[in-house]
């Protein structure tokens, strides 16, 4: 079993770093995954690999044995987070707030035929900023509370965590913080159209999505399992027109640089395209999913934005959200 290097002296043990091989054997079944084509390649990557970066339940769908048990979990884990979001998607529009899904709920089922191959730990919900307020009292009134850190409820936080027994929602503004980019998210969910398989909510245009999901990717400074690069490798093939179009829409969200940089990434690692900027993660800190030091991700923070006045707006979130911590910790 491999297990990640982790920077300055973080508690996890540290087992030796996986051979070249075994990263080639993990691209190369990630490239299978993202074109849905079976898994034929003679060598496997190392078990733990494939779990670590969430692959295990598209895995077994694909021909690679021994991953049957994570299939399963992962369809247990998918009928509860259908019937989660089915009783807050019918709250929320009885408040009158239209909402979409975002990233795994949004995916199981569409680019994932099975809604079993695509694991998610949460339900992701996404309204407009302007009714995000009168969102969350509605979800708190089917009994969930909030769970993650307090600056969640400062106004240009991308989301807000809530719990209950059983469930959990992940309640989006936006992808990213509110200011990093001029995403127009009225015009966003006015392009949005039902979505067939949980009825009362809507699914994000095509381009859109894959622009979210990329700012989501963004936002994490491109540190998720390789999941997620699986999910764009889908979405990036199944443009009609080609890339113009996200392209173009990126640059006037004011989110193109960092778009292309998340793109040079994903061509890296899943269509062997040439090494990304060096400021950005190469294939096997991606592969290895190691979360470098936090130098280093605060300068991709500030390098994934587009221009000064991202940079502005990105400052204000976090500004704010540090002032929101500050009052709850005086109320406590």
């Amino acid at each position: 079993m491999y297990q990640v290097r982790r920077p300055f002296g973080h508690t996890r043990a540290v087992l030796p770093v996986a051979p070249a091989e075994d990263d080639d054997a993990l691209v190369e079944l990630c490239v299978a995954l993202a074109a849905d084509r079976p898994v034929t390649q003679s060598r496997l990557p190392a078990p733990a690999r494939i779990r670590r970066h969430d692959l295990g339940p598209l895995a077994h769908t694909h021909g690679v044995p021994g991953y049957r048990g994570d299939h399963a979990f992962a369809a247990i884990t998918h009928d509860r987070a259908v019937a989660a979001a089915t009783e807050a998607i019918a709250a929320l529009g009885a408040a009158g707030i239209p909402v979409a899904l975002f990233k795994g709920i949004a995916y199981a089922g569409t680019l994932y035929p099975d809604p079993a191959e695509r694991p998610m730990t949460d339900v992701d919900l996404l309204v407009a900023p302007h009714d995000a307020d009168r969102a969350l009292a509605a979800i708190q009134r089917l009994g969930y509370w909030h769970v993650g850190p307090a600056n969640q409820r400062a106004p240009r936080t991308h989301a807000i965590t809530l719990k209950r027994r059983g469930a959990a929602i992940d309640l989006h503004r936006g992808p990213m913080q509110l200011g990093r980019a001029a995403i127009p998210h009225d015009e966003v969910l006015a392009r949005a159209r039902p979505a067939a398989h949980l009825p009362g909510a809507l699914r994000l245009e095509p381009v859109d999505e894959l622009l979210y999901h990329l700012a989501h990717m963004i936002r994490s400074e491109l540190y998720v399992p390789l999941m997620s690069f699986v999910d764009a490798g889908r979405m990036l093939a199944r443009l009609a027109g080609g890339r113009g179009e996200l392209l173009a829409r990126a640059d006037a969200w004011r989110i193109g640089r960092p778009v292309r940089a998340a793109l040079a990434v994903i061509d890296h690692v899943l269509a062997d395209g040439p090494p990304p900027a060096w400021w950005l993660p190469g294939r096997a800190e991606v592969l290895a999913r190691t979360l470098p030091p936090r130098p280093v991700q605060v300068a991709r923070k500030l390098l994934l934005v587009e221009g000064p006045k991202e940079l502005a707006g990105f400052a204000t979130a976090i500004v704010l959200g540090a002032a929101q911590s500050r009052r709850s910790r005086r109320r406590e």
